[in-house]
């Protein structure tokens, strides 16, 4: 079954994955500059390159940073007990991704919600590490301010254990 927010499947090149998720990207940037003109919050140029490369790189790794998003929520049993899948813009049962995508164009603040914390498990997992490691900067930084504490905690990075061997 073809899902209407997926741009990846068996017929695509990688390539034209990384185009769309581009062209996502650019419409995105230019509607929040056109709305920043309006309510005096336009980007500066390196402040929409670094939102336009966030997108495409969420975009680009979305099956991963979806399947990160489930395994963290579906491990803290708070979650499910208080039924508080909605608040972290996950279904309890995402098996049928034709049925989680008509529920991200249905409702905004579901879509919303999936989309900081798709976007928090990004800046701190992989860009806020990359960035450090590398000794580079981005406009604003890399940090999450835009999450509640037990939100934030559950899309920290995770310690990894070592054993001796």
């Amino acid at each position: 079954t073809t899902s209407p927010l997926r741009i990846i499947d068996d017929n695509v090149e990688w390539f034209e994955v990384q185009l769309a998720a581009g062209k996502i990207a650019e419409r995105t940037v230019v509607k929040r500059q056109k709305a920043g003109g309006q309510d005096g919050m336009t980007l500066t140029e390196e402040e929409a390159q670094t939102v336009g490369g966030r997108i495409t790189a969420v975009l680009m790794r979305l099956e991963d940073l979806e399947w990160e998003l489930n395994h963290r929520c579906k491990g803290e049993s708070w979650i499910s007990k208080f039924e508080e899948w909605d608040n972290f813009g996950i279904l309890k049962d995402e098996s049928c991704i034709k049925t989680l995508d008509e529920r991200i164009l249905k409702d905004p603040l579901f879509a919303m919600n999936r989309a900081e914390r798709l976007l928090a498990l990004f800046l701190l997992n992989l860009e806020k590490p990359g960035m450090e490691a590398g000794g580079a900067t981005v406009p604003g930084g890399s940090d999450v301010d835009f999450l509640e504490d037990d939100h934030y905690r559950i899309m920290m990075p995770k310690e990894v254990v070592k054993t001796s061997s």
